[in-house]
């Protein structure tokens, strides 16, 4: 009932009721009684009572026990599994339970706490599989918490990772003075590497978020009863993570990282990315690449290497030489506007289709022969090419989808190369090509003039 007790089929009762008129209401003794506090094990039909009177009193029963018999056995087979000590349930109308066991087996001590449901527990010392009959095989020393369901590891004010040793619990919960030794040291590579790139005319490297998570770190606990004078705020909700040989992540599918705001990455030596197939670094801002002692190598092994400012210029600089050759096949300089090449006060100009030079030297020429023949221009020989960057071959269409057959066209081009020809049974104009986009007219011709 609501104050805990039971009503008991007697032995020597005669009637054999085996209800709830077998006997009157009877108190049960627990280990720890308190108001609205204390232990709670209310027994359960099938178990056997050990019962007393109060004074002597038949009228005051009270149940101050509970007892195993040869049809109410012990949960573990006695005397194999003597060493254990276990407070055991039964879940309501199944076969499950939930169990708290003490394993005393000599140099094999162990605890735990189980729950049948999801097949969760947290096991503790000597971990072996369950002694059904006496023995139990192995399976590791330390702590197991495992569940077939879902599981969560929550704290407020800041969690510890560490395979950090600290024998016999000799220090404190929070002790964690080598991940913040690497952390600093992390934070001043950085710093030191971030300032020689900005000095270099390099990206400059914020690494204030750096600093303040490593501060973080520093200060966790700081408040708490071994840490009670320690400085700043040692409650943040940050996760540390420290393993002195090692943090290996590995997943058979895929791994998402993200951050609201930064992600620093330092290694002391080295840091290698490697993938498979794709690497893919995209930056809605800058990207910065600094080598402080050694080389910067860009290779493209099979495929093409290409290297663009879409909409703003590109400075190639060298304290020394720069070199650029083609092994095979060509090396094509192209420009809008102009193209100068400067060296020791001379220069050649390329501009509007002509050729300018100046030089406060001599100028001359060593040529086997000279030959001064009709112009040409840039589109005409780049059309000769075998293959270029760019090309197209366009087609033209009437307003309602038919290709324009066999009509005289001129294409001209933005050098102002003019190309003319007629439109083919599928109304398709000459293959164009160039080494860079442009733009291009196209006129209807009739009578060789412009239609």
């Amino acid at each position: 009932d609501e104050w805990g007790r039971v009503k008991v089929q007697f032995p020597w009762d005669r009637s054999d009721k085996n209800n709830d008129h077998s006997s009157c209401w009877i108190r049960v003794t627990q280990g720890w009684a308190g108001a609205t506090w204390g232990s709670m094990a209310i027994p359960r039909v099938g178990q056997e009572l050990v019962i007393s009177y109060l004074d002597g009193d038949p009228d005051q029963p009270i149940a101050i026990g509970r007892a195993y018999r040869q049809t109410n056995l012990p949960p573990y087979e006695l005397p194999k599994l003597k060493a254990l000590a276990t407070t055991k349930s039964r879940e309501f109308g199944g076969t499950r339970a939930n169990e708290l066991r003490i394993d005393d087996t000599t140099a094999q001590i162990s605890a735990a706490l189980m729950s049948d449901h999801e097949h969760s527990a947290l096991h503790l010392g000597y971990l072996t599989h369950p002694r059904h009959h006496g023995g139990g095989k192995p399976r590791g020393e330390g702590f197991e918490l495992r569940t077939d369901g879902h599981g969560a590891l929550r704290a407020a004010k800041g969690l510890l990772l560490t395979a950090e040793a600290q024998l016999k619990a000799g220090a404190g919960q929070l002790e964690r003075q080598q991940v913040i030794d690497v952390l600093q040291a992390a934070l001043t590579l950085a710093r030191q590497l971030g300032a020689s790139a900005e000095n270099a005319q390099g990206v400059a490297q914020d690494s204030q978020p750096q600093q303040a998570l490593t501060q973080a770190v520093n200060a966790l606990g700081h408040g708490a009863n071994d840490q009670p004078h320690g400085t700043g705020n040692g409650t943040h909700p940050i996760i540390a993570l420290s393993g002195p040989a090692g943090i290996a992540a590995a997943t058979s599918r895929s791994i998402a990282l993200g951050a609201g705001e930064h992600i620093d990455s330092v290694a002391q030596h080295n840091q290698q990315l490697t993938a498979g197939k794709k690497v893919v670094i995209n930056a809605g801002d800058e990207i910065g690449l600094f080598a402080q002692g050694g080389d910067m190598r860009h290779i493209a092994h099979n495929g093409q290497l290409l290297l663009q400012a879409q909409h703003n210029s590109i400075q190639v600089q060298a304290d020394q030489s720069v070199e650029i050759s083609a092994s095979q096949q060509h090396v094509l300089v192209a420009a809008d506007k102009h193209i100068t090449l400067l060296c020791g006060g001379a220069y050649i100009k390329m501009q509007g289709g002509n050729i300018e030079l100046g030089m406060p030297g001599d100028f001359t020429v060593k040529a086997a022969n000279k030959y001064f023949i009709d112009p040409s221009n840039a589109a005409a020989e780049l059309n000769s090419w075998p293959a270029t960057s760019f090309n197209e071959r366009f087609q033209t269409r009437f307003t309602n989808g038919d290709p324009i057959r066999d009509r005289a066209y001129a294409l001209i081009r933005k050098d102002g190369a003019r190309f003319e020809g007629r439109t083919d049974g599928e109304g398709y104009v000459t293959l164009q090509q160039g080494m860079t986009l442009e733009g291009l007219v196209l006129e209807w011709l009739d009578n060789g003039e412009p239609a």
